[in-house]
């Protein structure tokens, strides 16, 4: 039946290819080819609705968008303006929205991205996609900006809107030191502009090519050339948080754990993070008693999961440069159960110094870092050469992980070739282990191949996968090894024609078959989905996945005897529905069914089923799960989000007892300002089916940060705990320097 399913779902794709065959303008907008000189001022230009200061026409006038969302030209105006002087980068984006409402609800700065309109301009500095900035400016005048080498990436830039009628009008005042540049006086880099019409839920881009992945995507854009960089001013300035904290409250001592558990832990009521430039792209990172207090992120989730579940990394010390320790291919298909990494942060808990070096060189993109804490002291490296044209690349990364009575060392390499013309690409990685825990280092290394086709309307994909039994580094995250087997699958894209209702829709069917190396099947899966947005901003999606996972109980084992092994099945049905998912005010609800097994855990919170010798073992079980999510704008500062989650568990075995678990969440967040805002959120987990703790938790926060760059932080409790924590924080940070975070 799963072939035959996933068969049915594979032609369908194909004619699906022929039916999603677009046809693209020719000339519509810039392209990779084409190279923009960009012109230097002797003052700022004055900004204005009509943008009639002769600086503005000067430099670049940007005309001519595509709709990146449906590939065909865009309906609305757009035009884009581009100067600079020696301190600052000027641009001006008028944006026409005749008939689509413009949304423009968010007041609090890099709060609420993407739920409204914006503008926005992207720089790729290294020219190969290593560093990229991008800013967004909304009709209010709310900014927001990101960077490929740091999540934290906040720089004190300016921006402004007007609003008239129909048309508003974004300015974008970017300080030259925001970014990281390359050395020498004249440069090249790459550029675009975009803007986003949240009613419509279309994306316009100046850069395009029916292949880009967004309008983010560097690969596409053009060149911006004799860029004239004053010696210094192109260089980020070093900057230092120092913090005080202090604490009331029983559970004042409680921290959050790697495992998303809480455990007693020393308080630290200072610290400081420093960062230090040395060239123009790289940088010294150091943290000494970095502090983890306020920054919990609510990640419980009480679906059942069929390999460990990758958490999210919040930390400030980790997320600058994240991207360069870990440059692998990372392609998978079915999620992260056929993709493996070496170094993975939030598997290192409490740590009580860091130092990094990170950035670019060239066309080269590194990092190198040590973490040490009590019984740890790890060091974690990387390096990635891409080609000026993104077209190749080829890069190494490692870990060497000191633990009390244990050592574990690793290091992959690989690389990629891409034809950027007929779309072509192939790449490969290995990867290896030796430790104290590795019996048979020949048995202990990943590797991965696949070669694809990448087309404006469809993806073909294939490759081969082998994770030795004994592969399992220290400090990364393996969910399965003792896996090596094909994959692949054929993706299709398409819009609606002429007066169709459809907007976009997207087909997929994929398959994947790993034997262990006893040469069982031990990991099977056959997935089809179907997504369709409709131009009335309706969304409807509907997939399975059927599959088997062969699975060896804890008085079992693996390889080489391979004892009590039992195979077991993780089917998953779904359907989903979301009514204006992207706005300000929007619903969405999802539901799933299927023979999906349930693992019972080590201790509690355990299933009513699973009980006696059955704990840390899989149980047959038919799931069912829903999820219904909403949020509504109340007023120009208060927004409400809601979310209510249930999953049913029911054994196989008839006198065995079924269970369930809920969970409920509320949060209602405050703007109070531009630069500050404050929540609430109340969260209950019952019943003990899933996998969360049962409880009630209450968390308060509020931030403020202020024009010198100082922090203020209050909180009572934690959104990531499984009750109320008996806990009040409040947190001052000192910036010490010019420098902005995550430059």
């Amino acid at each position: 039946m799963r072939r035959l399913l996933l068969l049915v779902a594979f032609v369908f794709c194909l004619v699906a290819v022929e039916l999603a065959r677009p046809v693209f303008p020719a000339n519509a907008s810039a392209g990779r080819d084409a190279s923009y000189k960009i012109a230097k001022v002797d003052k700022p230009p004055a900004f204005d609705f009509a943008l009639t200061d002769p600086e503005w026409q000067q430099g670049i006038v940007a005309t001519d968008f595509m709709n990146l969302t449906t590939r065909k030209a865009a309906a609305l105006t757009t035009t884009a303006y581009m100067v600079y002087d020696a301190q600052n980068i000027y641009v001006a984006i008028k944006c026409a929205q005749t008939g689509v409402r413009i949304t423009a609800t968010q007041t609090t700065n890099n709060v609420g991205y993407g739920v409204d309109d914006w503008a926005g301009v992207g720089f790729d500095t290294s020219g190969n996609g290593t560093r990229e900035y991008d800013f967004y400016v909304t009709p209010r005048g709310t900014r927001y900006q990101q960077s490929t080498e740091s999540a934290r990436y906040n720089p004190p830039w300016e921006a402004h809107a007007i609003v008239r009628g129909d048309v508003w009008v974004a300015e974008f005042i970017i300080p030259l030191r925001d970014m990281r540049t390359t050395g020498g006086k004249l440069q090249s880099w790459r550029f675009s502009f975009a803007r986003q019409l949240a009613e419509s839920n279309e994306t316009y881009t100046w850069a395009f090519d029916p292949r880009m992945g967004g309008a983010g995507d560097s690969t596409y854009w053009p060149a911006l050339t004799d860029i004239e960089v004053p010696s210094g001013t192109g260089r980020a300035r070093p900057y230092a948080d120092v913090y005080a904290l202090s604490s009331t409250g029983r559970d004042r001592k409680l921290f959050e754990e790697p495992n998303l558990g809480f455990a007693p832990a020393t308080i630290r009521n200072y610290g400081v993070d420093v960062n230090f430039p040395f060239t123009n792209s790289l940088s010294f990172d150091g943290t000494l008693a970095p502090d983890f207090s306020n920054v919990e992120i609510d990640q419980q989730i009480i679906a059942p999961q069929e390999f460990a579940r990758q958490l999210t990394e919040y930390r400030p010390f980790f997320s600058q440069g994240a991207a360069f320790l870990t440059p692998g291919l990372g392609d998978n298909i079915s999620g992260p159960d056929t993709f493996a990494s070496l170094f993975n942060s939030p598997d290192i808990g409490e740590f009580n110094r860091g130092l990094k070096i990170e950035g670019t060189q060239g066309l080269t993109a590194l990092g190198v870092l040590e973490a040490a804490g009590n019984g740890f002291d790890d060091v974690a490296y990387g390096f990635n050469h891409r080609g000026s044209d993104q077209s190749w690349r080829y890069f190494a990364d490692g870990v060497i992980a000191n633990h009390t009575g244990t050592r574990d060392i690793s290091y992959q390499f690989g690389g990629r070739k891409s034809n950027l013309v007929s779309g072509f690409e192939t790449g490969f990685e290995y990867a290896g282990e030796t430790g104290t825990f590795v019996p048979d280092a020949s048995l202990a290394h990943y590797y991965d191949a696949y070669a694809d086709v990448n087309k404006p309307n469809y993806t073909a994909f294939a490759g081969y996968h082998a994770l030795g039994p004994y592969f399992a580094p220290l400090d990364g995250f393996t969910p399965i090894n003792d896996i090596k087997g094909p994959f692949g699958f054929l993706a299709v894209n398409g819009a609606g024609h002429g007066g169709s209702r459809v907007q976009t829709f997207n087909l997929f069917a994929g398959a994947e078959r790993y034997l262990d190396y006893g040469g069982n099947v031990h990991d099977e899966d056959a997935q089809y989905s179907a997504n369709v947005t409709f131009k009335n901003q309706l969304n409807i999606n509907a997939g399975a996945t059927i599959g088997t996972l062969r699975t060896y109980p804890d008085n079992g084992a693996g390889y080489p005897t391979y004892a009590n092994a039992t195979t077991l099945p993780f089917n998953q049905t779904g359907v989903g529905i979301n009514y204006r998912g992207n706005l300000p005010t929007g619903v969405g609800f999802g539901y799933t069914w299927g023979a999906f097994a349930t693992l019972c855990p080590a201790g509690p919170p355990a299933p009513l089923f699973c009980t006696g010798p059955s704990l840390s073992n899989w149980v047959d079980t038919y799931d069912q799960g829903f999820q219904a999510v909403g949020r509504a704008q109340l007023s120009d500062q208060l927004t409400l989000e809601l979310e209510y989650d249930g999953s049913f568990e029911r054994p196989f075995a008839l006198a065995a007892p079924a269970d369930s678990q809920f969970l409920r969440r509320i949060t209602l967040g405050e703007s109070l300002g531009s630069d500050a805002n404050a929540a609430i959120s109340l969260r209950s987990i019952t019943g003990t089916g899933g996998f969360a703790l049962p409880g009630l938790n209450l968390a308060v926060s509020i931030h403020k940060k202020f024009v010198n760059g100082n922090e203020v932080f209050v909180a009572f409790g934690t959104p990531a705990a499984a009750a109320t924590l008996d806990r009040m924080i409040v947190k001052y940070i000192w910036h010490i320097g010019s420098g902005g975070a995550g430059t």
